[in-house]
């Protein structure tokens, strides 16, 4: 009787003593996660694109919407055309944060803008500078061709908010005028405007 009072003794002063230990420890990891720093996408998320095929988007940058900053954001994204012939681009759509698929050049912005640098003169701009021109769908790309492109991409533009969204470019050949489609994701985080 006595050891099982002994055992019982111990057992708790075990308890006493490293339960206190095992509670703060778990008070540091909950006050380190409400202040993100365990918060693994906080640290990780980069400006990812994945899954296109044809097309390649490596970089893009994701700011607020100056006039409804809480369910859009204004982005703008390097675009380039790794088809190896000329493409005749229909429509580019991203799966918004209410998951509706919102066009580039419909809604508030009508027209997209694209810079682009052209080798030959063109009546827009001259070769070798970079221009930017207001266009609309459909544009066409030649073989290789990169343009920057503005868009509103509906989804929340909080600083600091991570997002994710479908990408899809329609477009068609002009060899063939079959029409195609090339779909990828995007993943980011939206970022201040300056």
């Amino acid at each position: 009787m006595i050891m099982r009072k002994r055992k019982a003794q111990s057992g708790m002063e075990y308890l006493m003593t490293y339960g206190w230990a095992v509670l703060v420890v778990g008070i540091v990891i909950l006050l380190l996660m409400s202040l993100r720093v365990l918060d693994v996408d906080w640290w990780s998320v980069q400006n990812q694109v994945y899954g296109l095929a044809t097309f390649g988007i490596p970089d893009f940058k994701a700011t607020p919407h100056p006039t409804n900053p809480t369910q859009a954001s204004v982005l703008i994204f390097q675009f380039i055309n790794n088809r190896g012939t000329n493409v005749t681009i229909s429509e580019m759509t991203f799966e918004g944060s209410d998951g509706n698929d919102y066009k580039l050049g419909q809604g508030d912005i009508p027209q997209i803008y694209v810079y682009y640098c052209p080798t030959v003169t063109t009546p827009e701009c001259a070769a070798g500078s970079c221009c930017l021109n207001a266009t609309d769908f459909p544009f066409n790309m030649t073989s290789g061709q990169r343009f920057v492109i503005n868009g509103t991409i509906w989804v929340p533009g909080e600083i600091n908010n991570v997002f994710m969204t479908n990408v899809i470019v329609k477009y068609t050949s002009p060899r063939s005028e079959v029409s195609h489609t090339d779909t990828g994701k995007m993943r980011g985080r939206v970022e201040t405007a300056t």
